[in-house]
This record gives C-alpha cells, sequence and structure tokens, in this order.
C-alpha cells in the first residue's frame, strides 16, 4: 500500500515507532519504514547492535544519528540478534532507498513471537489508519 508517495507492505508487522518485522520461517527480518528515514533527516551515523544480543520489544537495535535526531530504533519483537546488515553503517541509502529489500537491519530469533505480533499493527486498514494519523500528527496530513 502507498500512502502519499510512501510505501507499506502490508503482509509486513509495524512497531508503533516505523520499525517493521517481516516472517521468515523461524526468523524475523526487522527494518525502519521509509516514512521513518525520511522524517530523520540525512543520516551521518548507524551504529548496530551486535549478533548475539537479546533484545526486548521496544529495546533497541540499532542508534540513528541524522541532522534532525539521534536515538534509538525500537525492535518490533523480542529476540536474538543472529544477522546484522553491517553494509548500512557505510551506505546510509539502503535505508530510504531499498527500506524493505536491502535496506533491512537484523535478523531475530524470536523470543515469544505470537504474544509480541499482537502488540504491533498490521493489516491494510490498521496499518492506513496508523500511518495517516502519524502524518497528520507530524504536518504532512
Amino acid at each position: 500500500m502507498e500512502i502519499e508517495g510512501f510505501s507499506f507492505p502490508t503482509e509486513l508487522y509495524y512497531h508503533p515507532d516505523h520499525t517493521w518485522a517481516k516472517l521468515e520461517d523461524n526468523r524475523v527480518r526487522v527494518g525502519i519504514t521509509p516514512y521513518a528515514v525520511h522524517i530523520a533527516g540525512e543520516i551521518s551515523a548507524l551504529t548496530l547492535r551486535p549478533i548475539g544480543k537479546e533484545v526486548m520489544i521496544g529495546g533497541s537495535i540499532a542508534t540513528l544519528e541524522s541532522n534532525k535526531w539521534v536515538g534509538p530504533l525500537k525492535c518490533p519483537v523480542s529476540g536474538r540478534i543472529v544477522e546484522s546488515n553491517i553494509e548500512l553503517e557505510e551506505n546510509f541509502g539502503k535505508l530510504l532507498e531499498d527500506s524493505y529489500g536491502e535496506g533491512w537491519i537484523c535478523i531475530l530469533e524470536p523470543i515469544d513471537l505470537e504474544e509480541d505480533l499482537g502488540q504491533l499493527i498490521y493489516g491494510e486498514d490498521a496499518v492506513r489508519d496508523w500511518v495517516l494519523l502519524e502524518m497528520k500528527g507530524k504536518g504532512r496530513g
């Protein structure tokens, strides 16, 4: 689904802080929405958490620094990081150019996936309502 020029695939699960979760067999691929990258502005640094680190839902999977903001990227599900996209630390452009493809952040081995998914935003209507509310709050709607 596209809203005001930003893509939000409806098969993904979204954390309210604009990270997404994609189910892949027994693992979860995690990234950030292109809208969040756009709002952050020009990115100057991205620091990923190490492989093997356990992260709880809402915990930090990475720290992003931009000309507008410095802070954590929140994990949409609890799990242990089994893979990190270290190319992102050198090529921030992938976060905006291909957020749902080569711009992924990490892959997790989930701890309590079923419970965590129930706390996320999922489905076309829910995602549309959430995104429009977010854009209105940021002066885009």
